[in-house]
C-alpha cells in the first residue's frame, strides 16, 4: 500500500496519498514580476496607454517577456487565475505550491480564493525573492532577524493561510550576501518548522551557487532531503547534474512551457530520462512556473495544465506509468511532506 504524506496546505494540515492526482511544486497564481524589468523606464512605471497585452503584442511580447510591457509581469486578477487553474485541476491536478515570496507581490489570500474556485489545494509560502526585488533596508536585514520573522509566520500563517513550504529563496547569477542571509535564514526556519526549502537559481548559469547554497543549508542543519533548486532545465551537463542529485537534493525541471534555445523540451525530458536511468529519479521535480501573462492559456500560452497535456503522456511511453508518477506525484509529495 502506498503510503501517505502529511501536507500543509493553505487550509491546514491534509493526508495525500501518491496517484490520487498530480502536483505542480513551483507556480504562481498572483505574482508581481517586475523585479525583472528590463525594459525602458523605472520597474514601477505605468506602460503608456495603447500598449495593452494583446493579440497586436503577443508575439513581440513573447521574444521579449520582461522588457516589452510592465503588464506581462503582472498576475493580479484572482478570477482569470480561477479560470487558468480551472485547466490543471481537470487535467488531474490536486495540489499547487504558490512559491510567490516576499518581493513577488505575494497576496496569498486571493491566490487561495482562485484555487479554492477551481477546486485545487494549494501550499503557501514563506520567504525572499533576489535582491533586486528587496528595498535597501529589507537586503541589511539579519538573518536572525529574517528567520525570527519567518517563524511566526510559518507557525501563525500569513494572510489567513497556513504556510506549508520555504522559498522561493532568490538567488542571482552571482550570490548576493544578502541572499546568503536569505538562506540562513531559511536553514534555521526549517530547523524550527521542518518545512522544506524551495532555492531559485538563474537558469542557464550552471550549478555552482547551487553547490555553495547547499553546503550552506546543510551547515545550517538542513537536511538535503528538504532542499529543492528550482530553474536547472537549462543544464546540459549530465555529471553536473548527478553530482548535485548525489547530495541528495531535488533537482526541479520547472520551466516546462518555455523555449530557450538551444536546449528544448524533447532536450529536457531526454535529460529527465537519463538521470532516471542513472537511479536519481528519486530526486526529481517537475513544474511550470507560470508567472507571466503571456504564459497563461488566455493570451495563446501553454496554461498550467501544460506539464499534463504535453508532457505527462510523453513520459509515460519512456518511463510508464509507475515512473511517472513518481516524478509528479510521489517526489514532491515526499519533499513538502511533514515529520510524523
Amino acid at each position: 500500500m502506498t503510503a501517505s504524506h502529511t501536507i500543509r496546505t493553505a487550509k491546514g494540515d491534509r493526508s495525500l496519498t501518491p496517484g490520487s492526482g498530480y502536483v505542480l511544486p513551483h507556480e504562481h497564481i498572483i505574482c508581481d514580476l517586475r523585479a525583472r524589468w528590463s525594459g525602458q523606464g523605472d520597474a514601477h512605471d505605468l506602460d503608456a496607454p495603447g500598449l495593452p497585452l494583446g493579440p497586436e503584442t503577443i508575439d513581440v511580447v513573447r521574444r521579449d517577456s520582461q522588457g516589452t510591457v510592465r503588464e506581462n509581469l503582472m498576475l493580479s486578477d484572482w478570477y482569470v487565475a480561477a479560470q487558468e487553474l480551472l485547466e490543471a485541476r481537470r487535467s488531474g491536478c490536486t495540489l499547487l505550491v504558490d512559491l510567490t515570496a516576499h518581493g513577488l507581490g505575494a497576496m496569498p489570500s486571493l491566490a487561495v480564493r482562485a484555487a479554492d474556485a477551481a477546486g485545487l489545494d494549494t501550499v503557501i509560502a514563506v520567504g525572499r525573492y533576489i535582491v533586486a526585488a528587496l528595498t535597501p533596508e529589507e537586503r541589511d536585514l539579519p538573518s536572525a532577524t529574517l528567520a525570527e520573522e519567518w517563524t511566526k509566520t510559518a507557525e501563525n500563517g500569513i494572510d489567513g493561510c497556513a504556510v506549508g513550504v520555504i522559498g522561493e529563496i532568490g538567488l542571482s547569477v552571482e550570490t548576493h550576501e544578502a541572499e546568503r542571509r536569505s538562506l540562513e535564514a531559511a536553514a534555521i526556519t526549517h530547523q524550527h518548522t521542518g518545512l522544506a526549502v524551495n532555492v531559485h537559481i538563474e537558469p542557464g548559469y550552471g550549478l555552482g551557487n547551487a553547490h555553495e547554497a547547499l553546503s550552506l543549508l546543510e551547515s545550517g542543519g538542513t537536511d538535503p532531503a528538504k532542499i529543492a533548486f528550482s530553474h536547472i532545465d537549462y543544464e546540459t551537463d549530465r555529471n553536473a547534474l548527478i553530482e548535485l542529485a548525489r547530495r541528495g537534493c531535488y533537482l526541479e525541471f520547472d520551466l516546462f512551457g518555455r523555449a530557450f534555445p538551444p536546449v528544448s523540451e524533447p532536450d529536457r525530458v531526454d535529460m529527465i530520462t537519463s538521470l532516471v536511468d542513472a537511479g536519481h529519479g528519486d530526486r526529481i521535480l517537475l513544474s511550470q512556473d507560470i508567472c507571466m501573462r503571456h504564459g497563461l492559456r488566455r493570451w495563446d500560452g501553454p496554461g498550467y495544465a501544460h506539464l499534463a497535456r504535453e508532457i505527462r503522456p510523453v513520459l509515460r511511453d519512456r518511463l510508464g506509468a509507475a515512473g511517472t508518477q513518481l516524478l509528479i506525484s510521489e517526489n514532491p509529495l515526499r519533499f513538502l511532506s511533514l515529520a510524523p
